[in-house]
């Protein structure tokens, strides 16, 4: 484990040390190393296209005449490399605050909604207007996401899972009350790991958060600002001539929702 990370250590600084400005950019420029983690049906190894996000990141870079060279990890690796500068960005990630003190955000990509899934009928009238509401109850959280912080800032009992699947099934095993999740992929989770059972989940109707989600950039990669006004510019690009319109059409993503005017 120890041996494949340094290697890819390795494999990243080669690929940050070939850059060159994008003032002078060469010919055929060197790709620029990002790297992202498993969230269907944003991102995925297995899914074709990598992921609508992936599918979109790419775009954008065929826009600005560049390559990316995207790789899939733990989230948490993901964003060791941006912090240290061996990965330009990481995404997706929601835009917060605490965030910008590490990190560059690109413009959004698109918005996503946080809601609470709940499984049975336990919690299907459960309703809340803050998160003092919460307390009587587990709450499930995914290692490292926004809201882990959050919720233990305010005193709320929370469940440590790896991940959203993983969160997923301790709701379905009734091992947490509620458990948080981006709309679109607990929907696409549960649809595809969980779907002799997947009547049983419900999503409370207040949303937690709705969330913009955007490249997360390194502070320490070389030319990151040139390069992230570059992406910006080819996102606003790639927008106004209807690609991104039709990659969020492809996978069953309402545009209009997703669009920032």
């Amino acid at each position: 484990m120890l041996r494949r990370f340094l290697v890819t250590m390795i494999g990243f600084t080669l690929l940050v040390s070939g850059v060159a400005a994008p003032s002078a950019r060469e010919a055929d420029p060197a790709p620029i190393p990002l790297a992202t983690g498993e969230w269907p049906p944003y991102t995925g190894a297995e899914l074709d296209g990598g992921g609508v996000a992936v599918e979109l990141v790419r775009a954008v870079f065929a826009a600005m005449g560049r390559a990316a060279d995207i790789r899939f990890y733990p989230w948490r690796r993901s964003e060791a490399y941006v912090r240290h500068g061996l990965a330009w960005a990481t995404f997706p990630y929601a835009i917060t605050e605490a965030r910008r003190a590490d990190y560059f955000f690109s413009d959004p990509l698109f918005e996503s909604r946080g809601v609470f899934f709940y499984y049975g009928q336990k919690m299907a009238s459960f309703e809340f207007t803050e998160l003092n509401d919460l307390r009587p109850y587990t709450i499930g959280v995914a290692a490292g996401y926004w809201y882990e912080e959050l919720f233990l800032d305010a005193g709320l009992t929370v469940d440590q899972s790896l991940d959203d699947l993983a969160g997923l099934k301790k709701l379905q095993a009734r091992r947490i009350d509620l458990y948080p999740a981006d709309q679109l992929v607990g929907l696409w989770l549960i649809a595809n790991h969980f779907a002799p059972d997947q009547q049983h989940f419900g999503i409370v109707e207040r949303p937690l958060r709705t969330n913009q989600n955007a490249l997360m950039v390194s502070k320490s990669y070389p030319h990151s600002r040139a390069l992230l006004r570059e992406f910006n510019a080819a996102l606003q690009r790639v927008r106004e001539e209807g690609l991104y319109r039709r990659i969020m059409e492809r996978y069953g993503i309402d545009p209009e929702a997703a669009l920032f005017e």
